[in-house]
């Protein structure tokens, strides 16, 4: 026989190992970016794929098919190698980074559940083998593939779909997501790194040790006793993951609320303001009765005009308080910015705000958009002859609220240019503002933005998803 014809026979099994490995890997990648609600396009999914499970697959392949390996030590090589290496955690952080192009913040949470939910699949193949085995009454330990491992593998595939399936019916019902905020702290990346690889190694040891003892027939002989000893690990490392998910879930949800805070202080001074106005009432009224005994009828039209301009905001303050009451950190942001247009001589109108409480976004993200847009825009309207800038939202359908911010502007704009990081037109600008709400809206696959310029306007359109009813 030929070298080529010999590497040629062996390459089959190799072949069939990655197709399964691929399934199995789909499953187990799809259901990772289910949770943190990342979309992937087909031909990044595939080779990123690929890479994963040609990595994982190789080194035993290597030993088990192309080379002749002394059977005495069959059963430790089999062992370290059927497991994917923790090295590999670094070359998949590339792929997750490179291909899939994930944020840090997501791909260091993800990279461990990668390499853990591979080991558990495997632990899954290992189990269907020994069960397979005695049902076939084969002997699995020739150089070639067995029927039993051909059962193992349509097995594992055949779980990993199932419980794809049944998770993904659950994770979309009760949304258990992971939506890492916008401006969530990454952290020390290579710390977080290292951690994972201390985890996975862990693990690895831990695999590679009872493998040895499972494997070998001289001390545990009842097949039965390695499905037992392997399904108490697959439990085992299936609580990690959950343990870690809700972990990460509860400490997303404190750093929301402490940031949240910080936004409803702002609602607490305005209602300060308002009861100072309703305390000064009577005051206000003995004043209008002094200009009428002085007869100062134009003082007394300079002053009125005066309280009107602070009456028509506190009324406006009033009518969004009550159209915000389901969302105060929206209403807080609201009171910031309408403060600080009248400081500068901006006229801010607003339109149907209250379908802001509809929209299926967190608070912070959802003001990380609107503050960086309504800076924008008060910024843009300063230079401008209307001085004038409007905030309108409206309901397409019983599905998505179209939500426009709209200026006044001096300048043409290159629209196919504003998204990107560091455009500017103003001095002393760090032309982050769009660029940030960009990359917060490709977090979320349901929202879209739209860029319009003309006739000195400028607009900024997204459109949201609605919150379920």
């Amino acid at each position: 026989m030929t070298l080529g014809a010999y590497i040629g026979i062996k390459l089959i099994p190799f072949t069939i190992s990655i197709l399964s490995k691929l399934i199995s890997n789909a499953f187990i990648l799809k259901e990772i970016f289910l949770v943190f609600k990342r979309k992937v396009g087909f031909r990044d999914f595939f080779i990123g794929n690929l890479i994963i499970s040609v990595t994982c697959l190789l080194p035993l392949f290597m030993v088990k098919y192309l080379f002749a390996y002394p059977q005495a030590l069959s059963s430790a090589t089999n062992s370290f190698l059927l497991f994917a290496n923790p090295l590999n955690l670094f070359l998949y952080y590339l792929v997750f980074k490179s291909i899939f192009k994930i944020p840090d913040k997501i791909t260091l949470i993800a990279l461990e559940w990668t390499i853990v939910l591979q080991y558990l699949s495997i632990i899954l193949f290992m189990i269907f083998r020994n069960v397979w085995t005695g049902i076939l009454e084969r002997d699995v330990r020739r150089l070639h593939m067995s029927d039993s491992d051909l059962l193992a593998m349509i097995s594992v595939n055949l779980v990993a779909f199932l419980v794809w399936f049944i998770l993904k019916k659950i994770i979309s019902r009760f949304k258990f997501f992971l939506e890492l905020p916008y401006d969530y702290p990454e952290g020390d990346i290579k710390r977080e790194i290292l951690n994972s690889f201390i985890s996975v190694l862990t693990i690895y040891v831990i695999l590679v040790s009872v493998g040895l003892l499972a494997i070998s027939e001289y001390r545990i002989s009842m097949k039965v006793d390695k499905v037992i000893l392997f399904g108490l690990l697959f439990l085992m490392f299936s609580y990690r993951l959950l343990d870690q998910f809700w972990k990460q879930r509860i400490r997303i949800m404190e750093w929301q609320t402490k940031t949240t805070n910080a936004y409803v202080g702002s609602l607490i001074q305005a209602a300060n303001d308002f009861r100072g106005i309703k305390h000064d009432f009577y005051n206000i009224l003995q004043t209008y009765d002094g200009y009428l005994a002085t007869d100062d009828i134009k003082g007394m039209k300079e002053y009125h005009k005066r309280l009107v301009q602070i009456t028509k905001k506190v009324g406006s303050t009033l009518e969004i308080t009550e159209a915000f009451s389901a969302r105060k950190a929206v209403y807080s942001l609201f009171d910031i910015k309408a403060d600080r247009a009248e400081n500068l001589g901006v006229q801010f109108q607003t339109r149907q705000v209250e379908l802001l409480c509809d929209v299926d976004m967190n608070d912070l993200d959802l003001c990380r958009i609107l503050s960086n847009l309504l800076d924008n825009a008060i910024e843009a309207a300063m230079g401008s002859k209307e001085r004038r800038m409007q905030l309108s939202c409206k309901k397409e359908s019983d599905s998505y609220i179209m939500v426009e911010v709209e200026n006044s502007t001096f300048e043409e704009v290159n629209v196919h240019q504003v998204l990107q990081s560091g455009f500017t037109t103003k001095e002393k600008h760090s032309g982050q503002g769009l660029y940030i709400v960009y990359q917060i809206i490709n977090t979320y696959p349901e929202c879209s933005i739209r860029i319009e310029h003309q006739n000195q306007s400028f607009s900024v359109v997204i459109t949201f998803p609605c919150k379920e009813v």
